[in-house]
């Protein structure tokens, strides 16, 4: 599976399970690639390598490098599925064949008129699906109408499109048979979710986060709802069927995916949970060290201070009377500087216990301090690993 983001792809969870249903030893796993990256990579694949599963932004990038493409790929302009064989590219687009399979699964009836969110390769795929059940007319509402210019061509290419009306996503939009949502949760904006209230059928391709606002609204309008779920499995099946030549079954597909959304589901709580574990004890920890900070800034210089006072020096005995014979004045030479008062000697004497209490009281903080923030983290870390209710 090739893509640019790519960590949030369901399909290696899809495509292990059927090859564990078929008994197949094959491997599938996601890897970054991006366009820039696309063509070496492809290059670089040798004998042991199938196929390839594509998403955004590479299923239009890949068509220059295929050696053959099918019918759908060709109409819509885009392949999410190449199989690799006796040194030939062979593209195809299991997407447009999964959604037809999906919206007949669903039994969403008569289709006649769409509303399309998105102007991308998923959404042109989606419109050619939805021409394959009789729609007619569709609104295109995309954030910047140049971008729908592909989309646009995919329908044309393909001769039975619906007649297309292309618009803003701002611009909303009422009267139609099925809302498809091509674009991400951050774009379903409560306008877009109302106005898609009035549809008999909401198809929205994305599968995680799920449920997103517009099939949230849906379930609780009793609507049909499509989900990005239901297109992967479809075409996932599809695509194992090229890969492999055999058939898996799409309940096995399905019951995978599932459970892998539940589990990213229970992850994210207990991420969420944890972070906020996480906060409170970081927060906890820096008042403690705070208070720690606090008492020593008041306590250190107390005992910092604390130098016992000097003994007194006990008095001088009087010396013995000078021969005056022998005194001499000792004439006084210049450039020495006058000898220091005594004072000055008490100071001197207390540095050593002053210096000492210094490395005390720094040692004692420091010691504090240690095992204040680590005590914190410890909880910090080992919180999040105890049960919970």
């Amino acid at each position: 599976m090739l893509g640019s983001p790519i960590a949030h792809s369901l399909s290696p969870v899809l495509h292990r399970a059927a090859y564990a249903e078929l008994g197949l030893d094959w491997s599938y796993d996601a890897i970054e690639v991006d366009s820039a990256r696309l063509e070496q990579f492809v290059a670089g694949l040798g004998a042991d390598w199938r196929g390839l599963s594509l998403t955004m932004p590479l299923k239009r990038a890949v068509m220059p490098l295929l050696d053959e493409a099918d019918a759908w790929a060709t109409a819509s302009g885009a392949a999410n599925t190449v199989v690799l064989g006796d040194g030939r590219l062979v593209g195809h687009n299991t997407d447009i064949p999964g959604a037809v399979a999906a919206l007949l699964e669903s039994g969403a009836g008569t289709i006649r008129s769409a509303v399309v969110l998105g102007g991308g390769a998923t959404a042109a795929s989606l419109l050619l699906a939805l021409s394959e059940v009789g729609c007619v007319e569709a609104h295109l509402l995309v954030r910047n109408p140049a971008r729908a210019v592909d989309t646009l061509d995919a329908v044309d290419r393909h001769g039975r499109g619906p007649e297309i009306w292309v618009g803003r996503l701002s611009d909303g939009f009422d009267g139609a048979d099925i809302v498809v949502s091509t674009v991400p949760v951050e774009a379903q904006t409560p306008e877009l979710v109302d106005a898609a209230a009035s549809a008999d059928v909401v198809f929205d391709a994305l599968y995680d986060p799920w449920p997103t606002p517009l099939a949230e609204s849906a379930l609780a309008n009793s609507q049909v709802l499509v989900g990005g779920l239901d297109l992967l499995v479809h075409q996932a099946a599809l695509q194992v069927r090229l890969m492999t030549g055999r058939e898996v079954s799409v309940v096995t597909l399905r019951a995978a995916g599932e459970k892998a959304l539940t589990e990213r589901a229970a992850g994210g709580a207990g991420a969420d949970g944890a972070r906020g574990r996480r906060s409170c004890v970081t927060a906890a920890a820096i008042l403690l060290a705070l208070l720690v900070a606090g008492v020593a800034g008041w306590w250190c210089p107390r005992l910092i201070a604390w130098v016992p006072e000097p003994e007194p020096e006990p008095e001088p005995e009087p010396e013995p009377a000078a021969d005056p014979e022998r005194s001499a004045e000792v004439p006084e030479r210049p450039g020495l500087p006058p000898p220091p008062p005594k004072e000055a000697y008490a100071d001197i004497a207390a540095l050593p216990g002053l210096a000492w209490r210094t490395a005390v009281a720094s040692a004692l903080v420091a010691a504090v301090l240690a095992a204040s923030v680590g005590w914190s983290w410890s909880l910090l870390f080992l919180l999040p690993l105890a049960p919970i209710g």
